[in-house]
């Protein structure tokens, strides 16, 4: 159940890279924590994913409040 993924099967992780922060952004939907996490993220130099997640948090905190 948590073995990596042969060769003829499919890669779960693209599929993870796409939902992850669209989900955590509708969870997460506040403009400013979002933009705390952008920051934060810009200026520690995480990768791109923490930086949208932020961005998706900003984006889904706009659009639902």
């Amino acid at each position: 159940m948590f073995a990596t993924p042969k060769n003829d099967e499919i890669n779960p992780s693209i599929f993870m890279l796409i939902t992850v922060p669209i989900l955590f952004g509708m969870m997460f939907s506040d403009f400013g924590h979002g933009t705390i996490l952008f920051i934060s993220a810009h200026v520690l130099g995480l990768s791109v994913f923490w930086k949208i997640m932020g961005f998706m948090s900003i984006y889904f905190g706009i659009l639902f409040n």
